[in-house]
């Protein structure tokens, strides 16, 4: 009996304890359950109210959902940590890691200038999914921007990934947000006295070129002389959702090839 009476002694504070923590337990998983709750709520909010903005595209609402929903639920988690004491042991824990956070964080910040750099694409929107541009030597249209490269389908065929803080500092080149396109051919036309006589007759054959717009009309510049030739440009404008602008070009060629061989 003496036995028995020394167990339940030993165990008192245990007792004692949990009793004790019942109560902030189950605070706790009030707590959690609300930040999940308002993490759900708060994340579908934004996604409903930024999808009905105009020009707003479905990835920046997306990722704005998700910083919401992450957000709301660290809070809650920092909540839960507090109310069951943990709090400060988890942030001297945090704080002794400084040497690791450090070292981490040199490992990530690759990751993280990408994704910095997405957010600030998202926000800045030089282009719209579906968009031609072109990015240094690459270029194609745009098919998906993500957190950490944009994705560019080039006429080829081929898929290109760009880390996103090479499109952020690069010059772009937006080919689809104006309507038309302006192209050019160099030429190489013979020295003589009628040069505008052949200006004319090129102007005339490429104006008969379907794909080639009348406005503005088409040009025939000379840039430069230089070893009893004439270097000139055809200049002419295409729709900019032209289907095959390529060929368009192919057949100023063609053109201008046919003028110059009759002169």
């Amino acid at each position: 009996m003496m036995m028995i009476q020394d167990l339940i002694r030993q165990f008192d504070p245990f007792l004692d304890s949990a009793l004790a923590f019942i109560p902030r337990a189950a605070i706790a998983i009030v707590l959690m359950l609300v930040a999940l709750f308002m993490a759900r709520w708060a994340s579908g909010l934004a996604f409903r109210g930024l999808g009905k903005v105009r020009g707003m595209r479905s990835s920046a609402v997306s990722m704005i959902a998700s910083t919401i929903n992450f957000g709301c639920v660290l809070l809650g988690v920092m909540a839960v940590l507090n109310v069951l004491g943990l709090g400060q042991v988890v942030f001297s824990a945090i704080a002794s890691l400084g040497v690791v956070g450090l070292m981490v964080g040199f490992a990530l910040q690759d990751i993280i200038k990408q994704f910095v750099s997405g957010v600030l694409l998202l926000l800045s929107r030089p282009f719209e999914i579906g968009d031609s541009i072109k990015v240094g030597a690459h270029e194609g249209t745009v098919t998906e921007l993500e957190l950490r490269t944009t994705r560019l389908r080039t006429a080829g065929g081929d898929d290109v990934l760009i880390p996103n803080a090479d499109v952020y500092l690069a010059t772009v080149y937006n080919l689809s947000r104006y309507p038309k396109r302006r192209l050019a051919v160099p030429i190489q036309l013979p020295f003589a006295d009628n040069l505008n006589q052949l200006r004319a007759q090129l102007l005339e054959e490429v104006r008969r070129i379907p794909g080639v717009e009348q406005s503005p009309s088409p040009s025939v510049v000379c840039t430069a002389v230089a070893d009893q030739k004439v270097s000139a440009e055809v200049r002419f404008w295409v729709d900019g959702e032209a289907p095959d602008p390529d060929e368009v070009t192919t057949q100023v060629i063609v053109a201008a090839n046919r003028v110059l061989a009759s002169t």
